[in-house]
């Protein structure tokens, strides 16, 4: 999959629109299984202009293309239900569409596109920017022409060609058959036998270098699992030293002010017994680095009806960018670990992705340990990784700290001019 720039929104936009056409224009085509469905998020008695524009849908239609592979072609338009302060609405729709091809019942992805519009951000990505449209052509039906039916006719009767009886015959082509299988198994017997001496020839010739290829697999996947356990040593912090280093270092770069806190979260939860289900109050203690102005003790949504009944806020808020979760449950042990790493492919154990330079930082402190070979790093040298990660990163701050200026600006004049 490659990433799409927010600067191509349009181009992205446009290949869904051009699936979605392909659709459309085989409406009618009695060769391809055809459905589209839509639903308005909104009446339009209520919202006058609005509806058309906000609107779900999903739609697909299979068929078989001149080549005569089975196609599956899949879009879907959906929003988040989310509302922003200038709007009210969300009015950048997720758009998914997918193509496959069938492969003895099996559905195999070709092509795809994902957009992501929040009201936060905005994520593309695509199998490519072309579509791959000589595979979108389905297959002209073919009618067959009934053969005629032949008319009634007087023949006359057969010359002799073979003056043998039958049972003479089937005897001679029996012994012709009877010869030639025997030869058949003289010569399966021969080959297998030859087989069986080239296998035990060649097994004796590679035995020493498969051995020792052998050993040295064993060897370096003993040293591949060493380094895997020597990312999660490296990786695994004192939860309180590291939530206040990542905190000062959000509050530093970013010009917004967060804190390390310990929490309490409550929320409803919905349980599945063997005959019935109900509603279950869950609650947890939980580590997290938190926006000032969304800071609280306690995060109750434990009464919440309808859409946010089962959601924790923490959760939110972690979705919405506001909050890093970085251990929760009943019993939250001491240290924990940030990375895991199984046969060398290194991931992320907690949430970064809406700060992309905490995972740097992280990292960095993992290589700080790994070439000192620290089993323990203090408070000290974690303040230390952290200086040098905010000295590195000073033309990133002065530019978030000129925008949180600019927008503190923008907000003073208007309420000045109102």
């Amino acid at each position: 999959m490659i990433e799409i720039d927010i600067a191509d929104r349009e181009k992205a936009e446009e290949l869904y629109e051009r699936i979605r056409s392909i659709i459309l224009s085989n409406k009618n085509n009695k060769n391809c299984k055809y459905n589209l469905k839509q639903h308005h998020l909104y009446e339009e008695s209520e919202y006058p202009g609005i509806s058309k524009h906000f609107y779900n849908e999903t739609g697909s239609y299979e068929f078989r293309n001149n080549k005569g592979k089975g196609i599956i072609v899949e879009i879907s338009r959906w929003h988040n239900h989310q509302h922003n302060g200038w709007s009210g609405l969300n009015g950048n729709p997720c758009l998914y569409a997918q193509i496959y091809i069938l492969n003895m019942d099996k559905k195999e992805l070709l092509w795809e596109l994902k957009i992501e519009a929040r009201t936060l951000y905005w994520k593309a990505q695509a199998t490519s920017l072309d579509i791959p449209e000589e595979y979108l052509i389905p297959r002209p039906k073919i009618t067959k022409k009934r053969p005629k039916k032949a008319t009634n006719k007087v023949y006359p009767e057969w010359a002799i060609i073979d003056d043998r009886s039958i049972d003479n015959a089937l005897t001679e082509v029996y012994k012709c058959y009877y010869s030639a299988s025997q030869k058949k198994d003289e010569i399966t017997k021969e080959k297998e036998s030859k087989i069986k001496q080239a296998i035990e020839e060649i097994t004796a010739q590679y035995k020493k270098e498969i051995n020792n290829s052998t050993l040295e697999v064993k060897n370096t996947k003993t040293k591949l699992d060493k380094y895997d356990s020597l990312v999660t040593k490296y990786s695994t912090f004192n939860v309180d030293l590291i939530g206040n280093a990542i905190a000062k270092l959000i509050t530093t770069i970013s010009g917004k002010k967060f804190l390390y806190k310990t929490v309490v979260d409550k929320y409803q939860k919905r349980v599945h017994g063997p005959i019935d289900s109900w509603d279950e109050i869950t609650k947890r203690e939980a580590k997290i680095i938190v926006d000032s102005n969304k800071a609280q003790n306690v995060y109750d949504n434990s009464y919440a009806d309808g859409y946010e009944k089962y959601a924790s806020e923490i959760d939110q808020l972690v979705e919405d960018g506001y909050a890093i979760l970085l251990s929760s449950g009943n019993c939250i042990p001491k240290s924990i670990p940030f990375l895991t790493s199984k046969n060398g492919e290194i991931s992320f154990n907690i949430n970064f992705d809406n700060y992309e330079y905490i995972k740097d930082f992280i990292m960095e402190l993992v290589q700080y340990r790994f070439q000192r070979k620290i089993d323990k790093i203090s408070e000290t040298e974690i303040d230390l990784c952290v200086k040098r990660f905010i000295k590195k990163s000073e033309e990133t701050i002065i530019q978030n700290h000129v925008l949180i200026l600019k927008k503190e600006l923008d907000t003073l004049t208007s309420k000045l001019n109102s």
